[in-house]
């Protein structure tokens, strides 16, 4: 589930990177000859020499290969240092664990890769076809509160958003039928949301982190 992720551009390997760049430069050198040859009509090789024109277009390739990071970094597309939740899952829970996180990532989508900690599901990593697609949405509406599977239109009017909120106000017993089914051992919870009468076993400004053993043993009311 993870191969799409780990595989997006600037995540490749840095010696598929080396073997793809010579390729993608003359690609987009010869799409930008072609398709963006003129220049308020007028050709570019009308006023530059062959070797200036060349000289042109590689400098202009080169400045858009360039300025792809950039565009990546605005946007929050590029890979980011691990989270301190993250770091925490990987260095202090078993490697085993399987963890429930809200549905909507957010700054969360690479957990599993981060922690290298199992999840349920979440909006980031699902299959498109098949059986397994429908496990994933089966996943997400235990995890949205038990949304009835076959009422499609209900679960997409939460959005994401809706989802989240719908995660937040699982109970106990929920989490306790979440860990039967799925096996999970940490709940992740946004720090707003706490788990009453619950300590958490690891906290921070953002997240709060459950044990389903303290779940478990805490004493009936």
């Amino acid at each position: 589930i993870d191969f799409v992720a780990k595989t997006q551009l600037f995540r490749v390997t840095l010696i598929a990177k080396v073997l793809a760049l010579p390729y993608a430069v003359y690609a987009i050198f010869r799409l930008l000859r072609r398709f963006v040859g003129a220049v308020g009509g007028i050709k570019v090789s009308a006023f530059l020499s062959r070797d200036s024109e060349r000289a042109y277009w590689g400098a202009l390739t080169l400045a858009f290969f360039l300025g792809i990071p950039v565009f990546y970094s605005q946007k929050g597309l590029l890979a980011k240092p691990a989270s301190g939740v993250e770091l925490w899952a990987r260095e202090k829970t078993p490697a085993d664990s399987v963890f429930l996180l809200p549905i909507a990532f957010g700054d969360l989508q690479e957990f599993p890769i981060k922690s290298r900690r199992g999840i349920v599901a979440d909006m980031k990593r699902l299959p498109f076809q098949g059986r397994d697609y429908a496990q994933w949405y089966e996943r997400i509406c235990h995890m949205a509160g038990d949304v009835p599977i076959a009422d499609v239109d209900q679960i997409l009017k939460f959005r994401r958003s809706g989802l989240d909120s719908r995660y937040h106000k699982l109970e106990k017993d929920d989490l306790l039928q979440l860990s039967a089914t799925y096996g999970v051992t940490h709940v992740l919870r946004s720090a707003q949301f706490p788990i009453n009468g619950i300590e958490a076993i690891y906290t921070d400004e953002k997240y709060l982190v459950y044990s389903v053993s303290a779940i478990q043993s805490e004493p009936e009311r």
